[in-house]
């Protein structure tokens, strides 16, 4: 299964909740929660 699927999966099932990945020593928001993110930090 592709990555973008995994997460899309996650999405799915906890809704209303941010989904971080870790990508080596970072923590990252994909798609929506990416958004989500940016407008939080602004």
């Amino acid at each position: 299964m592709k990555f973008t699927n995994e997460i899309e999966k996650l999405q799915k099932k906890y809704a209303g909740t941010v989904i971080l990945v870790k990508n080596g020593i970072f923590f990252v928001g994909v798609g929506k929660d990416a958004i989500i993110l940016n407008r939080l930090k602004s």
